[in-house]
């Protein structure tokens, strides 16, 4: 079995903050990971390009409250969409109702995780999802890796 590195997480998040701490974090945690943010589902195209989210390049992260579409939605449509088959697909709330937790996995999330997107969510989505490690890289820092 074959490994390749998560290149990027693309947050769809209708908070700025959000992703701003969510950078921040990276950044001081040493996580080898880009964030794209995209502010609403409709830009993910726009912002991501045909090539940018092939597959092990991208993990997609979806809020769950967005005003112009609920995250269970948002899941639903991208695990519809051939073009994100092979992309890890998940949530990322500040929600801890069992009943999004339970919607979001119905929909085809495979993880679920509280804010903010940092190292301990990274492990805790990693325990969630079987093809994803999160691996500590001899410089110090860490990277995200995904059996292929």
């Amino acid at each position: 079995m074959t490994t390749k590195r998560v290149e990027k997480v693309i947050f769809i998040d209708d908070s700025e903050d959000e992703v701003f701490l969510a950078r921040m974090l990276f950044e001081q945690q040493a996580i080898d990971l880009d964030i794209i943010h995209v502010a609403t589902p409709t830009r993910l195209e726009e912002a991501c390009g045909s090539d940018a989210i092939g597959t092990g390049k991208a993990m997609i992260v979806v809020d769950l409250n967005m005003p112009e579409a609920h995250g269970t939605d948002v899941v639903r449509r991208l695990r519809q969409d051939e073009r994100y088959r092979d992309n890890v697909v998940g949530v990322c709330t500040g929600s801890d109702d069992p009943a999004d937790r339970k919607g979001a996995l119905e929909a085809g999330a495979e993880f679920f995780v509280n804010k903010p997107l940092e190292k301990n969510a990274l492990s805790r989505i990693c325990d969630q999802v079987e093809r994803l490690t999160l691996q500590d890289a001899k410089e110090g820092g860490c990277k995200l890796q995904m059996k292929l």
